[in-house]
């Protein structure tokens, strides 16, 4: 049902801006890259069985909302709204009892730093493009959030993501030394005792599984095995290796989660797909880089580290943040004006509407 629900969001989403934008070029962008996301995935599920005919939706499903972020101005307060509605319903959890296993009916609760993590970034992302501003306060619940779902990776990068936005705002904010220094100290330290008052016992699961198993895991083990899939045949580089085809290993076991999402987008795609999602996302992370935008470099950084760990992307929830870094890419030159301070994505000779502004 939530599948039915994602995909039922999408629909609308794409049919609204196939009405109202459906003349413009970059609707044709969008339009082509998920017809040939659609034909890789095809050749690919024909060689190797990754995926059925369901996982077609997935990349009309969100292109739809990747449409209106490109099209439209998302106000930065939609996804900051969307952060504290989870993070309150998952303190409500923890307040009445409820073990993190139980808050999905499916998956892992490897889920809850995922979509923690991924509302997070989107937050910063938005609130940085608009306003030039840095809060600490999501990057500060963001910790205690993941820890209440006792995964390692997404503990470790809720912690990278607060010291990153910790250090961003010292060096950018333009407030006072000092003033940001008691922020920050007053802050923390009304984190910490909130965080060892509630969440000892969390903490000390956590600690017991490190000693009992420090970094070794299961996902080592895929990884090695998907490695060892590709390295037996051309097939297999160019089109992803099937990760069902041997139920003995752990991938099997996983029905064919590679919890990495790169490793995903290879099975799923093949070589092709995976050279062009990366070098599209090299380019846009590139130009970035060349117009200063480090922080937003740096958020984009922290979700990248997180799809790492999980099979979230390609297809999953943080594609909403990748495809709005490669269709611009795909747009060629028209693309420049994405990274100016407005952000749109037409230079003005152009005459095209992005982001809900016309230039004039």
């Amino acid at each position: 049902m939530g599948n039915a629900f994602v995909a039922a969001i999408g629909a609308i989403c794409l049919l609204y801006v196939c009405e109202k934008e459906g003349s413009s070029p970059l609707f044709g962008v969008i339009f082509g890259f998920a017809s040939c996301v659609s034909l890789l995935m095809l050749v690919s599920m024909l060689y190797n069985q990754n995926t059925s005919l369901e996982d077609f939706l997935w990349v009309w499903a969100y292109s739809g909302p990747v449409a209106i972020m490109l099209f439209q101005s998302v106000d930065h307060r939609a996804f900051t709204i969307a952060f504290y509605a989870v993070v309150a319903f998952l303190l409500v959890q923890i307040a009445i009892g409820v073990d993190s296993t139980e808050v999905f009916k499916s998956g892992s609760r490897n889920g809850i730093s995922s979509n923690v993590i991924l509302l997070a970034v989107l937050a910063y992302y938005y609130r940085w493009r608009q306003l030039r501003k840095i809060n600490l306060l999501p990057a500060l619940l963001a910790v205690p959030a993941c820890l209440y779902s006792v995964g390692r990776a997404g503990v470790a990068i809720s912690i990278l993501l607060l010291a990153f936005v910790f250090v961003a705002y010292l060096v950018l904010e333009d407030r006072p030394a000092f003033l940001k220094f008691l922020i920050v100290a007053l802050v923390c330290a009304l984190i910490a005792i909130f965080a060892v008052e509630l969440f000892s016992g969390l903490i000390d699961s956590l600690l017991e599984r490190f000693q009992r198993e420090g970094l070794e895991s299961g996902r080592a083990k895929m990884w090695s095995e998907y490695f060892g899939l590709v390295s037996t045949s051309f097939g297999n580089l160019l089109l992803g290796a099937p990760t069902m085809a041997d139920m003995s290993l752990r991938i099997a076991f996983q029905q064919g989660n590679l919890h990495n999402s790169f490793l995903m987008l290879h099975a799923h795609f093949g070589a092709i797909g995976f050279v062009v999602i990366t070098v599209c996302s090299v380019i846009f992370l590139r130009q970035l880089v060349k117009r200063g935008e480090l922080f937003v470099v740096g958020i984009i950084g922290v979700a990248i580290v997180r799809m790492l760990f999980d099979g979230i992307a390609f297809f999953g929830p943080y594609d909403l943040l990748f495809m709005c870094m490669v269709i611009p890419v795909l747009c060629g030159g028209r693309y420049r004006g994405a990274l100016s301070r407005d952000w749109n994505i037409w230079d003005k000779s152009n005459r095209l509407r992005v982001l809900g502004r016309s230039r004039a």
